[in-house]
């Protein structure tokens, strides 16, 4: 058992901010497209938050990385073969296309000093694709990263999946509080997506530590944290106030902005152990 880890709390962070960032996108452009495309909104708030999100996580890996030399190599060569250089490009592209998205919608506010960014609105439906495509990649690419190590908590094909579905709960927690604070009108289909997203969450989590030689985060030293902090904070409370919720005649917007936090505080923290995890039983 090693006792240092190599990967520390910048790297749970950033696997969380990548997350809400690129899960907020991806959820909020289904949930446009199941609705006929009548939730443009969802995706102007997903960029909104997206960008600072996987801007922050991008600090915090490159303070992993201690040298900044190491990043400038992956963002001047592409190596196909590479996950972190896959990674780098993605997370390049995917902050790019945001940044253009949210120039055009400023010039679609007829705002004079965006009105020159006009000239991107016949390209919007295309780099509005490009930012879906990127954004499970973003997620997943890290999940893929640790599968193909030799660690044996992370060698599971599972572990992208939920990566995905985990990042897509969180995203779409990030937006529903943004806009419940902001007092916008919330559509019903984001409460029950919410939910179908939490048992998604909780079949793959199951299916995952099934699939790894998990005793240290069931039984082991990270149970407690793996029992009350995932199970309890990130899956039940949440998926018990959101159908609770359903079940009312009028359905209430704090409840929905709790379970919110909870299922954000709850992303860190599945991070956190599953990184952890890996290195100590490693």
């Amino acid at each position: 058992m090693h006792n240092e880890l190599l990967w520390k709390w910048q790297i749970w962070l950033y696997l969380w901010a990548a997350g809400v960032a690129g899960g907020g996108y991806f959820i909020a452009s289904l949930i446009n497209v199941f609705t006929g495309f009548t939730q443009e909104k969802l995706l102007k708030y997903s960029i909104s938050i997206g960008l600072p999100f996987v801007i922050f996580g991008t600090l915090m890996l490159l303070i992993d990385l201690g040298r900044m030399e190491r990043f400038w190599h992956l963002m001047v060569r592409f190596y196909f073969h590479s996950p972190m250089s896959i990674g780098t490009w993605v997370i390049t592209f995917w902050i790019i296309c945001g940044f253009l998205l949210i120039l055009i919608w400023l010039s679609e506010m007829n705002l004079p000093l965006f009105k020159w960014c006009s000239r991107f609105s016949n390209f919007k439906n295309l780099i509005g694709g490009i930012e879906f495509v990127l954004s499970p990649i973003l997620i997943a690419y890290t999940g893929v990263l640790l599968s193909c190590t030799n660690i044996p908590l992370w060698k599971s094909y599972l572990l992208p999946p939920l990566f995905v579905i985990s990042a897509s709960s969180t995203g779409l927690a990030a937006i529903l509080l943004v806009m419940i604070v902001r007092g916008e009108e919330i559509h019903h289909v984001m409460g029950q997506t919410s939910v179908l997203l939490s048992m998604f969450e909780a079949i793959t989590l199951v299916l995952f530590l099934l699939s790894v030689p998990s005793h240290i985060i069931v039984k082991g030293a990270l149970s407690f944290a793996f029992w009350g902090g995932v199970v309890v904070v990130a899956l039940f409370i949440p998926l018990w106030l959101k159908l609770w919720n359903l079940g009312q005649e009028r359905e209430s917007d704090k409840l929905l902005m709790i379970a919110a936090w909870w299922i954000l505080l709850g992303g860190v923290i599945l991070r956190a152990i599953i990184v952890i995890g890996g290195q100590v039983s490693a």
